[in-house]
């Protein structure tokens, strides 16, 4: 069965496909995407922005004759929740009859490669990957907007390496990750926080925090974090964190006819997160 080929245009933007398909085993198709705007193609997501331009081309093909697999897209401009982030550049190229792709990732910003990604993913029904990933400088301005009202200014210089592996589905990282220039703010309290240099480690499904210093810029306070957080494929993300501090600002607000609660509250004693993020159990202990 041949396909119909379709192509669309508009001004500098185009869009094409073509192929042919006759089993799961004997199929061609082929997709060319100039000059694409990202936000005009991808559904949006709530506290999250994408813009960029995109040009994307790929050829995926089994047959007696052909069998490849062979993608290259380069997207200019990356510019996530207001944030610019650079140019990302993605390669992957292999056998659809032995089904290991080659992949390259990197996402650039002037002369620096802020992420360089570079592995194999096997399997195109039911994927395994296994990429090696280098982070340097990652600025993390821009998950700020998933904090919402909550949490923002988030920011951080991420630098290290990780390993990502396994089905799709139930995917492992290990590695160790670099935190510097780090903070956050919590506005309804009118707390801002920084946190000191530290080291996070990634095993399976986990990320590791021991001893990390967290201080309010107010009041110089300090509190140690220890713990983790867990994920499943990098959702339903669950907490086990223990806080610790003998004198920590929680509070930091003036009167206001709508206000609850006001003035400067300090913390002495344990705090430990416990339970999935949507539901968070929190014990106080002194």
């Amino acid at each position: 069965m041949i396909m119909p080929s379709i192509t669309a245009l508009s001004e500098s933007q185009s869009f094409s496909i073509t192929g042919k398909y006759s089993s799961k085993k004997d199929f061609e198709i082929v997709l060319d995407l100039k000059n694409i705007t990202i936000e005009d193609i991808i559904p949006k997501i709530p506290s999250f922005s994408l813009n960029g331009i995109a040009n994307i081309f790929s050829k995926i093909s089994r047959s007696p004759k052909d069998n490849q697999l062979k993608i290259k897209a380069a997207v200019s401009d990356i510019v996530i929740n207001n944030q610019k982030m650079g140019d990302l550049e993605f390669s992957s190229n292999g056998n659809t009859k032995i089904n290991e792709f080659n992949t390259e990732l990197s996402l650039k910003k002037g002369r620096k490669k802020n992420i360089a990604l570079k592995g194999v993913w096997q399997g195109l029904e039911s994927p395994k990957l296994d990429f090696n990933i280098v982070f340097k400088d990652l600025a993390l301005d821009f998950l700020s907007p998933l904090g919402k009202k909550t949490l923002n200014n988030i920011k951080g210089l991420v630098n290290g390496k990780a390993s990502v592996w396994g089905d799709l589905n139930n995917l492992k990282h290990d590695g160790r990750l670099s935190l510097s220039n780090g903070g956050f703010s919590v506005p309804v309290l009118n707390l801002n926080y920084e946190i000191e240099e530290s080291k996070i480690d990634l095993r399976d499904d986990s990320f590791l925090f021991k001893s990390v210093l967290i201080k309010d810029i107010n009041e110089n306070t300090s509190a140690l974090v220890n713990g983790r957080f867990s994920h499943y494929i990098f959702k339903n993300w669950n907490a086990n964190l223990t806080i610790n501090s003998d004198r920590m600002l929680l509070l930091n607000t003036v009167q206001k006819p709508e206000s609850l609660f006001f003035g400067k509250g300090f913390f002495d004693g344990k705090v430990h997160l416990e339970g999935f993020t949507k539901n968070l159990n929190i014990s106080l202990g002194v």
